[in-house]
């Protein structure tokens, strides 16, 4: 324009390829010998669930060996405002790509995951806390996480949201041999002992039971089959 050359955009344009080159010819690199949290508070809300599940505690930890070419050891340990602890200890590699670990986790409480009970049924936890200890191993883009271990939970009551009725309890469930994969999702256990069982069974006027009342959806499809038989 008005015989006039502008070299700027052009050099530019040169310039900013060799630069995306050399950064991806030159990853990020870091070392530290260790880091150390004596003691930090931490949050967690989910709000998706309403009421949204919260839990809240005391971290203290450290880590050793972190660096971009090799994994990481560290250890943990959180007191839950709720109530109970959890701890873990193992490695991490470079990236979080992949995490073993030995978690352990003692008296949490349950009343703390009421928000994820009613997302199925109308019941309340009155009571409960869980205890167990198993090996975790968790390995990006290969289907998710991987726990095996031992579960215990201990005084566990469940009341009935609508009329304050016990639904179920019981004094100690033993799980041993549990296996949990999140990419099936798949479940299975070789052992459960249950200790002191108690529950409500019971089926009112109209030919429902309290069973099918108290999960979310119940109700629909008991008065269905109730329409269907009437018809």
């Amino acid at each position: 324009e008005r015989g006039q050359i502008s070299l700027a955009p052009s050099l530019m344009a040169d310039r900013q390829p060799a630069r995306a080159g050399r950064a991806a010819e030159r990853p990020w690199q870091y070392a530290f010998d260790e880091l150390q949290v004596p003691s930090l508070e931490i949050a967690l809300r989910d709000r998706s669930m309403e009421p949204a599940l919260t839990l809240s505690g005391t971290l203290r930890g450290a880590a050793k060996d972190i660096a971009s070419d090799r994994q990481a050891s560290f250890e943990a340990h959180v007191a839950l405002a709720q109530g109970g602890t959890v701890s873990a200890t193992g490695t991490v590699a470079a990236g979080a790509r992949q995490i073993r670990a030995r978690v352990a986790a003692a008296d949490v409480a349950l009343q703390a995951f009421q928000p994820l009970l009613d997302r199925v049924a109308e019941l309340e936890v009155q009571s409960g806390a869980a205890s167990g200890s198993g090996h975790l191993q968790y390995e990006r883009g290969k289907g998710g996480l991987r726990l095996q271990g031992d579960l215990g939970i201990a005084d566990l009551r469940l009341h009935e949201a609508a009329s304050g009725d016990r639904f179920l309890a019981w004094k100690q469930l033993d799980l041993r041999g549990g296996s949990l994969d999140t990419a099936g999702p798949r479940f299975t256990a070789r052992e459960i002992d249950v200790r002191e069982p108690g529950a409500k069974i019971e089926i009112s006027k109209d030919r429902q039971l309290n069973l099918v009342q108290v999960f979310r959806g119940g109700d629909e499809r008991s008065n269905t089959a109730a329409g269907q038989e009437g018809a």
